[in-house]
């Protein structure tokens, strides 16, 4: 006989080959059991609940990535309309050569990376047309596109740009729809000056 260290009642250790492998009675082997489990239970729960926390955070930034690209369509049908002034051909801003309106593109100064939108992003003077080798292959034609920049809009204007660059917040979901709405409504407009 022996006693049980948590509860202090005596009680014969179950033995395996001559040793001991019970430390502790049957009921409170089946308590610490018991509790053991719950743990386990509550260590796994905590970690579903962090999980699914982290996957709608992920959801909600790729979910903002995905409306962000219907934003940028709606503001780029907009920016060709309003920039091509009803015609079918314009010029790349940075190289000048003209081209169909839908081949060209809407190129930054200063690019957005690929994982957030911010507001200088649909900022319509900051967005210029070009055409797919200026825009990509050349990624971008930066110094050019800066030189015109300042040219059009003063020095001044393009350091605001750079540094609105670096220091705006990405935008939230409400954000990008606004803007979205904005530019569907000046789409609209413009058609509709047009057609007059």
């Amino acid at each position: 006989m022996k006693l049980c260290p948590k509860c202090s009642q005596p009680f014969t250790p179950r033995k395996q080959n001559g040793i001991n492998i019970s430390k502790f009675c049957s009921d409170c082997q089946w308590i610490i059991k018991k509790e053991k489990h719950q743990k386990q239970v509550l260590k796994r729960r905590e970690e579903r609940k962090k999980e699914t926390r982290k996957r709608k955070r992920e959801d909600k930034s790729k979910s903002n990535l995905v409306f962000g690209k219907k934003v940028w369509a709606t503001f780029i049908k907009y920016l060709k309309a309003k920039k091509s002034k009803g015609k079918e051909y314009a010029c790349c801003y940075t190289c000048g050569r003209q081209f169909s309106i839908k081949e060209l593109q809407g190129g930054h100064f200063k690019h957005r990376g690929r994982t957030k939108w911010k507001a200088i992003d649909f900022e319509f003077n900051h967005i210029q047309l070009q055409c797919s080798e200026c825009n990509f292959a050349k990624s971008g034609e930066e110094y050019e596109f800066g030189k015109r920049l300042e040219q059009d809009f003063g020095e001044e204007w393009v350091r605001e740009i750079i540094y609105r660059r670096n220091t705006e917040e990405p935008l939230t979901y409400e954000q990008l729809l606004e803007i979205k709405d904005k530019y569907e409504k000046l789409y609209d407009e413009l058609q509709h000056q047009n057609s007059v």
